[in-house]
């Protein structure tokens, strides 16, 4: 019997789902019918399972195994740290769909290496002393970036909703947003124009709303406007991986994401990245360690 093998759309029900499926089949060359193929229905099976997972966002079998291996662990020590059978981890890196509850615990694990940590807390006791070890050496350095952007929030607690930022908080997170949101609106901006879009966007802010928006505190101390203990700031952000360091200044690392600020902020940070920095304003404010927004607009 002389066959070719074909493209097809093959219709597959899986898990109360209709997933169709464009997959390799055989066919007689003679009769023009498909014909059974083991390797190719397997195939065909699992890419149609393959779409499923995408469609549900369930993570797929080489993505549960790098998250194992990048973790420097064996199958049953990651199913120790996350509290499950060896066998329930060695099933779904063969093939098995993990259940709703788990397919999260594994996301949230991807996702979260802060997450590691606090199950590393947990169930420490049912890890190897070798799993340990190198759980350990993965969440060191994790750790102290930790610590160092809680010591850079907690630094600016002196200035927090005082008139020097805006009567905002800050929040390392929320700045790295805001930088990065700046960045991808104008990839080739250099660091002077960054801090200028971004103390833009500060002093235009409060001068519509009496309120900043990232709490940031401002300094001129000779002739351009930049953030206070802007080197530790980015230092930190390029160490957390939000941005990336280049010939002239940075460039962001991660997608924005614009639920850290409200309607208002984000128009008038569209507004600041299309117009540009306000040349203007930014040159009237006279050299100081700490600007106050009010003696800016």
């Amino acid at each position: 019997m002389v066959t070719e093998v074909r493209m097809v759309t093959e219709t597959y029900h899986l898990h109360g789902q209709t997933i169709e499926a464009c997959v390799p089949a055989r066919f007689d060359l003679k009769t023009g019918h498909q014909v059974f193929d083991e390797v190719l229905d397997e195939q065909a099976i699992q890419q149609a399972f393959t779409i499923y997972r995408c469609k549900n966002q369930i993570i797929s079998v080489q993505r549960i195994k790098t998250l194992r291996q990048n973790l420097g662990l064996s199958q049953r020590d990651f199913a120790a740290l996350l509290g499950w059978s060896p066998t329930t981890i060695a099933t779904y890196e063969t093939g098995t769909l993990p259940s709703h509850a788990h397919n999260s615990a594994l996301l949230a694990l991807e996702q979260d290496q802060q997450h590691v940590q606090f199950l590393f807390t947990v169930n420490r006791e049912k890890i190897s002393q070798r799993g340990q070890t190198a759980l350990l050496a993965q969440q060191a350095p994790v750790a102290a970036q930790v610590l160092i952007e809680t010591g850079i929030t907690e630094s600016f607690q002196a200035t927090n909703q005082t008139i020097v930022a805006g009567y905002q908080v800050f929040d390392l997170k929320k700045f790295g947003q805001f930088v990065s949101f700046f960045l991808q609106q104008g990839p080739h901006c250099d660091a002077r124009q960054l801090n200028d879009l971004l103390a833009t966007a500060d002093f235009t802010f409060f001068g519509q709303q009496t309120v900043g928006i990232s709490g940031m505190v401002y300094c001129k101390p000779a002739t351009k406007v930049e953030p206070i203990k802007r080197q530790l700031v980015y230092g930190a952000l390029v160490n957390s991986g939000v941005l990336a360091e280049t010939a002239t200044g940075y460039q962001a690392t991660q997608a924005v994401d614009e639920t850290w600020f409200t309607a208002l902020e984000l128009a008038t940070m569209q507004a600041v990245a299309q117009s540009g920095p306000d040349e203007k304003m930014l040159q009237r404010i006279g050299t100081a360690d700490e600007i106050a927004y009010d003696r800016v607009n």
